[in-house]
C-alpha cells in the first residue's frame, strides 16, 4: 500500500477546451495540477517501493481518495479523475485497472487543504474466501 499527500485546493480535472478553428487544448490549470501530482506520485513511489503489496502495474487496483477543502460544487468524479489520470503509467498502465475506489469530500480550515491518497493491489482471494 501506497500513501500520499498532494498539498494545496484539491483541483477538478477540466475538459478538453476546442477552439473554432478545431484544434483543442486541455487548460493550463488541468495541466500544471496533473504535472505537479505526477511528481508527488513518482517520489511516493521510490520512497515506499518496498510497501507495495502487489503488481500495481499490472494487475487490479485500490484506490482511497480524501479532498480536503474541496470546493463544495466541485464534481467528485472530475476531482478523482485529474489524481488517477496524473497516476496514470506510475502506479498502472491505465486507470481502467481501479476495480474499487473510495472518494470522501472534506472541510478543512483555510490553508490546510490537501489531498490523500492511498493506493494498492487488489487481492480478490483475500476477500472472498
Amino acid at each position: 500500500m501506497i500513501t500520499f499527500t498532494i498539498p494545496g485546493k484539491p483541483v477538478p480535472k477540466a475538459r478538453a477546451r476546442v477552439m473554432r478553428a478545431g484544434w483543442s487544448y486541455t487548460p493550463k490549470k488541468t495541466v500544471q495540477a496533473e504535472a505537479l501530482i505526477r511528481v508527488i506520485a513518482l517520489a511516493s513511489l521510490k520512497a515506499n517501493r518496498n510497501q507495495i503489496l502487489g503488481p500495481l502495474n499490472t494487475g487490479r487496483v485500490f484506490v482511497s481518495m480524501i479532498f480536503f477543502g474541496a470546493r463544495q460544487n466541485a464534481d467528485l468524479d472530475n476531482l478523482f479523475k485529474l489524481v488517477t489520470d496524473a497516476c496514470q503509467g506510475v502506479f498502472y498502465k491505465n486507470d481502467c485497472q481501479i476495480d474499487h475506489a473510495e472518494i470522501v469530500r472534506q472541510s478543512c480550515a483555510k490553508g490546510k487543504e490537501k489531498t490523500v491518497v492511498i493506493m494498492d493491489a487488489m487481492h480478490l482471494e483475500e476477500i472472498y474466501d
